[in-house]
Parts: structure tokens; sequence; C-alpha cells
């Protein structure tokens, strides 16, 4: 049995050291631990040894989603910063308050519990359920949570954290946003900074060439008196074909993480080195977000669907997708509405056995109406699918032909809605991989998404009168 000396040693090793801090408050059972890991963990050792020598330590680590940054450096790091230094100031940043609120609070519940297990012989402050802002009790010490844009008076930072600065693809394309980042950054958090040392890490995956990690990187070489921040770019997949992180991804994980996106998505999110942009068409970045509950009442939703189910089609490297887009259009505001996207590969068989899926959901939200693409082979399913779902939607087919080709209809459809910053997406978990598309349109290696929605809304749109493409080009209405 460990003498109360051997466990007090330890403990004291816990408190100088972050790696083994972290391998034993690291967050579950399964964790698991690679190069990547230690690399992260080195960074946050790197700053606090920086610090304590009274000098500044500045650093950018870009990696994949999912590779365990925030584990490291926002729901760990801050307990063991305060628990061995508990009179310094922290700052937390990420996109939103909320995302920021949470890590804090998961930071502050790892501090507790090493406190009640005697790693540091402190406690909690009173008000145990802040997450915005908590501090060791009796101790000047703090972390304070916010999000980007948001108050920050008052507050200093011996150690700041920025992690994950943009949502998503939709914001990272937008000027506007990347401007308010980048103002943030300069005049609000790096004001912040304690004067006798002090670190500033930006932990985030990269979005675009210009978010706020280029940003950095281009006033570094304009103005040599800017803050030297050092580099730890981590990509997915190296010049010899191995992958980042083995020991919890699979190859086929990075490789099917590759076909899921787009291109310009595997160089930004994956392989941190975002590339201009080739498509110029859809300008994406002003659409807008909006959650479920901020639609407006009363839209006349429509599903449409554009098809890959041939043999050849599937047997490919990289085959196309099926995808369902539930889109709406506002004829007096002329906004477009994006709610949903389903994008999947399978058989017809299984194909046809989602899409009905789909459309009894679709009739809970109130669509009503369901519209295939109706070409070559997909003829056939048009056929079964208005038989399959009689009596739960009406099923229109749409044909392509006298329409012009994708580019055209694309454009007649969404060009000028995405340039006036009338269309609105609803915030999920497809958003990413849909504005990749769009925005790549029409140099993407696929084309689904984009027409899917188009053939959700094509009708209505010409019909409005807000292009000059003439009703008589739809076949079957």
């Amino acid at each position: 049995m460990s003498s109360i000396n051997d466990v007090e040693l330890f403990y004291e090793s816990m408190r100088q050291d972050y790696g083994c801090f972290f391998s034993v408050a690291h967050p579950g059972r399964k964790y698991t631990f690679g190069n990547p890991t230690n690399v992260m963990i080195d960074v946050v050792q790197e700053a606090v040894d920086t610090v304590e020598r009274g000098e500044n330590y500045f650093a950018v680590v870009n990696i994949a989603p999912r590779h365990g940054k925030s584990d490291i450096f926002s729901k760990r790091a801050p307990a063991w910063i305060l628990g061995k230094h508990p009179d310094w100031e922290m700052i937390l940043a990420a996109y939103s308050a909320s995302l920021a609120e949470e890590l804090s609070g998961t930071a502050r519940d790892c501090f507790n519990e090493c406190c009640k297990s005697g790693v540091f012989n402190l406690s909690l402050s009173r008000d145990k359920h802040k997450r915005a802002s908590w501090s060791p009790q009796d101790e000047i010490g703090v972390l304070n949570a916010m999000g980007l844009g948001g108050t920050i008076n008052g507050r200093g930072a011996k150690i700041m954290i920025i992690d994950d600065y943009v949502k998503n693809r939709i914001e990272a394309e937008s000027q506007t946003v990347r401007d308010a980042i980048w103002n943030s950054f300069t005049q609000d958090l790096m004001t912040r900074r304690d004067p006798t040392g002090h670190a500033v890490i930006i932990v985030a995956t990269r979005w675009h060439v210009d978010d706020l990690c280029g940003r950095i990187i281009a006033a570094m070489k304009e103005n040599p008196k800017f803050p030297k921040f050092k580099q730890i770019v981590m990509k997915s997949q190296n010049e010899d074909g191995s992958y980042l992180f083995p020991e919890r991804f699979s190859k086929e994980f990075y490789e099917e993480a590759r076909a899921s996106v787009s291109e310009y998505g595997w160089n930004s999110l994956y392989q941190q080195d975002p590339k201009p942009r080739e498509g110029t068409l859809l300008k994406i970045g002003n659409c807008k977000m909006i959650e479920v509950e901020d639609l407006p009442p009363g839209l006349n939703w429509r599903r449409g669907w554009d098809l890959a189910s041939s043999e050849d089609e599937r047997q490919k490297d990289d085959p196309d997708w099926t995808v369902g887009s539930l889109v709406a259009y506002d004829k007096p505001s002329g906004r477009i509405y994006y709610r949903d996207v389903v994008r999947f590969r399978h058989t017809a068989l299984k194909r046809n056995e989602i899409m009905l899926s789909v459309a009894k959901a679709d009739k809970v939200l109130g669509c009503n109406k369901t519209i295939i693409e109706s070409t070559g082979q997909s003829k056939d399913t048009f056929i079964i699918m208005k038989a399959m779902l009689a009596g739960i939607q009406v099923v229109e087919k749409f044909t392509p032909q006298g329409t012009g080709d994708k580019v055209t209809r694309a454009a007649s459809v969404l060009e000028a809605p995405m340039e006036a910053g009338n269309v609105y997406v609803v915030d999920g978990k497809w958003n990413d991989t849909w504005a990749d598309e769009h925005l790549m349109f029409p140099n993407a290696l696929h084309d689904d998404q984009v027409d899917s929605g188009v053939v959700a809304i094509y009708k209505d749109v010409v019909h409005s009168g807000e292009n000059t493409v003439s009703e008589l080009d739809v076949d079957g209405w």
C-alpha cells in the first residue's frame, strides 16, 4: 500500500507536470492518447513555464475536428493552471458565449474534483454553479469565459485560450463575420494581456485563408512588431500517406471524411491548409444562420430529391449522393429557407425506404409535397415513390429538359437571393458539407445538394417572376 508521502509526491507531480495531470484527469476511461495529444499537452506546459519566467508566449495550434483539442486546452488546462497558480487570471474565449461557458463549466468541475481528492490544497469559490466566471475560493485568480465580441471590460489574462473562433462554413465565408472576429481579437482580447508575462493560445480548425489564423500569419509577415506566434500545424494526412491519429481514427475514417467533404473542405478542415475558393457563382457567405424556432410560420415546404441510383454510379471511387433538401420559398420577401438536408449512398431499395421515412417525418413538419428529379433511370423511381407515398405526400416530378444546364438552373434560383442575403439556413449537422458544395459550385466534385435544393423550389421561383425562365420549361407539374 502506498504511503501518504508517496501519494503527496504523485500529487505534486500532477501539480507541476501537465502531462502527468492529464494522464489522470483525462475525460474518461476509454480516452485514447496519441502523438497529437502529447504535442498539445506540451504546448500548455511550455506556455505556463514561459509565463512563470515573466515572459510572453504565443501559439496557434491547428488540427482537425474531434482530435481532442478542447479536452486538452479548454476542459482540463484551466483546472490545472488555476490549481497550480490560483492567483492567475485567465480568459477562455470561443465563437459563442454558450460554448465558452460549457467548456468553462467542464474545467470548473474538473478543478472541483481535484480539490476534493487532494490534488490541489484549495476549494472552489462559494458560487459553485457559475460557468461564465469561477475562482479558487479566497484567491484572486479567475477563469472568465466569453464569446468573441462579448463584454470583456475589467478582465485581464495571464493565460488566454481561444478555442474555435468560428462556428461553421457559412460564418467562415462571411467577410463581415471574419472582420468581427479579427476586431474582437485585436481590440478586445489582446488588450487584456498581463504586462508581467502572458500567454495567448489559439487552438482551432482552419476554415478559410482569411480566417483569424490566416490574418495572424499575414500580420506577422507585414509587421515585424506583431507578436510572433508559434505555429503548430497537424495535418490529418502526411506526405507519405500515413494519418495523424491512427490510435483513435482508422484509415477508413479519414478516407470517409475526405469523401464526405469537398476538396476545399478537406484542405481546410483536415489538412489545415485552406485554399482560395474556385467557385464564385453562389455567395454563401451572405447566407444567414437561424434556429428552427425562428422560422416564420406559414411557409410552403417542399422536399426536392436529386437521385444517384444506378449501379454504375455506385461503383465509382467517389460516387454521387442521393440528396433530399427541405426548402421553402417566400415570394413576398424573396427569401429562401433551408430547413433540412438528407444525404446518403444506398442501393435503390434502401434509398426508397429512407425516402418514405423522410416523407412521413416531413408531413409532421407541415411539408406535403415531394419533388423528384426525373431523368434516365430515376424515371422509374418517380413512379415507384408516387405509389409508395400515396396518402402521405403529393409527389411531383421535375424534368430538367428545357431548363438549361445545372449551372443555369442554379443561377436562376439561387444566385440573386444569395447575393442579396436572402437565403436562411437552419443550424444543423448538415450545414458544413452543404456550404462547401455551394461554395465550390460549379467546380465542386459533387453538386447533388445544390441540385436538390433547386429541384425543391424551381417551380415556385420560376412562377414568381423572379427570373426569365418560362414555367413551360418544367415538365410534369
